[in-house]
């Protein structure tokens, strides 16, 4: 077996990704624990960049078929998870959590913002799988034209409290999709021919 991947067949690589990002997003809340230092208590803003990226490396690696069967692994690989954690914290933390917060409301934005990409990228894979450079661009396109109607300019939009903010973690999760594509390549250029055609303006 390919050294990069372990007994299980997975990604070494993407397995690290993944505990570095749960740690850095499972840091950025510990802030009630450091008062003193709030400060320094940050980093889920990459965390969830990195989480969303290695996400789509592995939706574009994983078994293909109906939507309804591939989008019920998705549901159960999440949500049983979100909903043991939710109760574990309700009876011993005494948090206030409804079944709205995880699925529709932006107070917990990740889940459900997550799993509607999934919905975006079913597709993506389905019908653009050998258009992903057209894609990548396209989506870049769209974004930062409306970040200049929708964002504020004039300050900083990293940790922005703002429901748009959510629609650039879209773009990590294409550059792991792409990523993804171009391991099982050959010539293993798509990334590289990607960027080489939005800084020549869309020439080969």
């Amino acid at each position: 077996m390919n050294k990069i991947y372990d007994l299980e067949g997975k990604n070494k690589a993407i397995v690290v990704f993944k505990f570095f990002a749960a740690l850095l997003i499972t840091y950025s809340h510990m802030g009630l624990l450091f008062p003193k230092f709030g400060g320094l208590v940050t980093g889920g803003a990459i965390g969830d960049g990195v989480f969303f990226f290695c996400s789509g490396f592995t939706l574009f690696l994983g078994r293909d078929g109906g939507f309804l069967n591939w989008y019920k692994r998705r549901v159960g690989r999440i949500y049983p998870s979100i909903i043991m954690w939710a109760l574990l914290s309700a009876v011993v933390f005494g948090w206030d959590w409804s079944v709205t917060d995880v699925i529709t409301t932006p107070r917990y934005w990740f889940i459900p913002c997550i799993m509607v990409y999934y919905v975006i990228f079913y597709v993506i894979r389905r019908f653009m799988i050998n258009r992903m450079n057209m894609v990548f661009i396209g989506s870049l396109g769209i974004i930062i034209i409306l970040s200049f109607f929708v964002l504020d300019m004039e300050h900083s939009v990293m940790y922005a409290q703002v429901s748009f903010m959510r629609i650039y973690y879209f773009m990590f999760m294409l550059l792991g999709a792409i990523t993804a594509i171009d391991l099982t390549r050959e010539d293993n250029n798509m990334i590289f021919s990607c960027l080489y055609r939005i800084s020549s303006g869309g020439k080969k």
